[in-house]
């Protein structure tokens, strides 16, 4: 599955004159230094933080949740959750919010979105016994708020052993999990279904999905549309030593809809291995997997589609996607739209030391779209990844995906691991630098092992565990990514002092990638901003002081803040500075008659001094009258003939010398 409360700290100076740039933690921005970053946690960063996983919250931000030994003398491995904004702001606790820290392990975390702005965790649980796990779960709604019992519910809890959940919704608001579970003896697929409100299980007796001899594992799911789901896993039934692909899709009822124990799809000689699922377009799904039917020492990249009958639709055990020299292995799916898939890979083609990414599209005929063999992603030095596992992919909205992966191209150590990025294009041409843009690269550090989101604007959002306290996987760090590969500007400070009967605004930028201008907008209330000046970015290099003269700031308290805009017209936010200095009164405009016939009065209350301009334009933007006024500095009343007007809804704009917005108000005509 691809799956601002303002807080504020100020101090105060003199009785009249309030003056703050604290930036708190639900006022933070992205940090586009990639030896920086965001601190997703930081807490206890002399333990581990492993397993990370994210989803997305749905409003373009990021759940990130993880394995965390801060507690293992007391509980051992414990469960840590952690909600990122789009902005870049931590939701919850600055320390992680504790999901479960009952005894013993909790492992093998999975998560999904909830459907209504928060998530559903399950994982593997041993507070009964160290010996025979138990699967538990937990929902966090979109206020962060835990909404069971504390440290979890049990989802399934018999006396086998019960491990490797794995989680989807299947409904609005229902889900399932799969595990693995040693009830008859081996280790066998079972699952159930329950209720994303309050955690019921909904069938009464769990779904057998297969029991065979030996071992069934590595399971995908994925829904099947119709509140049901597929499920693909490895199976050693027929050999102890060759691992086959089966699967199996199970109802809404928990009923299995194919031959019991599955059906086969993939059984060539050798090993398949690590099967990974999405959508086919239709009602069906895409696997694909690693495979060694050509030797046990020669890896490659297999696919298959199968229908929602569990027939395959391609050739027999699937066709080849990269058979180059060397090991291909450990591949992802992400779906682009059209029934197409990307599939990226690592790859040792060049050589055994030197492991570098390849990708390849996929068409719903099971036809190879790009190059044969794949088009590189990364062949930079040494190992792109640095383990098969730390690779990711999601699609964007152009019908291409979006790749990260941790890189030790610096060193070739594995401990000065960085954290890179590359976009492909639906025509299998790689859209940013080569071998990918820096994510995170701090020198004398770890970044390992990353997890990726999209951000709903066709960019993503990337997680990943950091060694930068000095202990390996010591913090979780995240970055944000638009879809041209930049990340966004990253302002260092703003701030706000009187000067005379004027505020200077001010703001230190440490980057500037593709920045056209900035807007400096102020505010009464710290939630509903208005423009009042643009200050032209200068781009030239790091630790850029700005500012800008406010020469009609509002009497009392005020709000600023600075978007920093883009030259394709995206926008990123600083901090809010507040202060409280002299002068004048907030703006507003009456219009009366309502509705008017033919003559239309308006006044205007604490207006500035000088030129101003009223506009009375149709609900599309288009001016249909204008009027120049001059304003005394206090309240200015004047007259307009809306005769020619037809009937309708109209919108009056008051505008300032320098063509910013003061009011708009909407205007009946008779």
């Amino acid at each position: 599955m691809f799956y601002h409360n303002q807080s504020k700290s100020m101090k105060q100076f003199l009785p009249i004159v309030l003056f703050c740039f604290t930036l708190t933690a639900a006022q933070a921005q992205w940090n586009a230094d990639p030896t920086i970053n965001n601190p997703v946690c930081t807490a206890s960063n002399t333990t581990g933080k492993t397993a990370l996983i994210s989803v997305p919250d749905g409003t373009g931000g990021s759940y990130i949740a993880w394995e965390d030994s801060r507690t293992t003398a007391t509980t051992a491995s414990d469960v840590y959750l952690q909600h990122i904004s789009a902005s870049g702001a931590l939701l919850l606790p600055v320390t992680g919010l504790a999901i479960c820290t009952a005894d013993s392990n909790q492992t093998n975390v999975a998560l999904m979105p909830d459907g209504a702005g928060g998530v559903v965790i399950t994982w593997q649980d041993n507070r009964v016994s160290n010996s025979a796990g138990d699967i538990y779960m937990q929902r966090v709604d979109a206020s962060g708020a835990i909404q069971w019992t504390a440290n979890g519910i049990a989802a399934i809890n018999t006396s086998a052993n019960q491990i490797s959940p794995v989680i989807s919704p299947v409904t609005a608001t229902e889900f399932i999990i799969v595990w693995r579970d040693a009830r008859n003896g081996t280790i066998d697929l079972y699952a159930n279904k329950y209720s994303t409100l309050t955690g019921t299980k909904l069938w009464a007796t769990d779904a057998e999905i297969v029991n065979q001899p030996l071992t069934q594992q590595r399971q995908q799911v994925f829904p099947d549309q119709a509140g049901g789901f597929f499920c693909i896993w490895e199976d050693q039934r027929i050999s102890a030593t060759e691992t086959d692909l089966f699967m199996q899709r199970v109802d809404n009822t928990g009923t299995v809809l194919w031959a019991a124990n599955g059906v086969n799809i993939c059984n060539a000689s050798f090993n398949q291995l690590n099967p990974q699922m999405t959508t086919d377009g239709g009602t069906g799904v895409v696997a694909t997997w690693t495979d060694n039917r050509v030797s046990t020492t020669d890896q490659n990249i297999y696919a298959q589609r199968i229908d929602a009958s569990g027939a395959a639709q391609w050739a027999a055990n699937g066709v080849v996607i990269c058979s180059a020299t060397g090991n291909q292995n450990t591949p992802f799916i992400a779906p682009v739209g059209f029934g197409d898939n990307i599939i990226v890979w690592s790859d040792n083609r060049v050589s055994t030391s030197d492991r570098n990414i390849y990708a390849q599209k996929v068409n719903n005929a099971g036809v190879v779209q790009w190059a044969a063999n794949g088009v590189a992603i990364c062949t930079a030095a040494f190992n792109q990844p640095n383990a098969t596992s730390s690779l990711n992919i999601i699609p964007d909205i152009s019908n291409g995906a979006i790749i990260t992966w941790d890189d030790n191209r610096a060193n070739n150590t594995t401990t000065g691991l960085d954290i890179y990025a590359q976009k492909i294009g639906s025509a299998g041409v790689v859209s940013w630098t080569a071998n990918g843009v820096p994510i995170a690269t701090r020198t004398g550090s770890n970044q390992r092992t990353t997890t990726i989101v999209p951000d709903n604007a066709s960019g993503a959002i990337i997680a990943w565990l950091d060694g930068r306290s000095g202990t390996a996987n010591g913090e979780i760090h995240a970055s944000h990514l638009f879809f041209d590969g930049a990340i966004p500007v990253v302002f260092s400070s703003v701030g706000a002092q009187p000067e005379g009967s004027t505020i200077k605004v001010y703001w230190l930028v440490s980057t500037e990638i593709n920045t056209a201008h900035y807007e400096v907008e102020s505010s009464t209330d710290g939630r509903s901003f208005g423009k009042i000046g643009i200050v032209a970015a200068r781009n030239n290099g790091n630790a850029v002081q700005y500012e800008h003269i406010d020469l009609q700031p509002y009497t009392g308290t005020s709000y600023y803040r600075i978007a920093g805009v883009d030259r394709d017209g995206r926008r990123q936010y600083s901090s809010i500075v507040k202060i409280t200095a002299g002068k004048k009164g907030t703006p507003s405009l009456s219009l009366f008659p309502q509705p008017a016939r033919d003559v239309l009065n308006i006044r205007m209350d604490n207006a500035p001094a000088g030129s101003q301009l009223l506009i009375i334009s149709d609900p599309s933007g288009r001016i249909l009258l204008r009027k120049n006024v001059t304003a005394p500095g206090s309240t200015l009343q004047t007259t307009i003939d809306i005769s020619q007007l037809a009937a309708g809804s109209y919108i009056v704009s008051w505008k300032n010398s320098n063509g910013l917005m003061l009011k708009t108000q909407h205007l009946q005509k008779q």
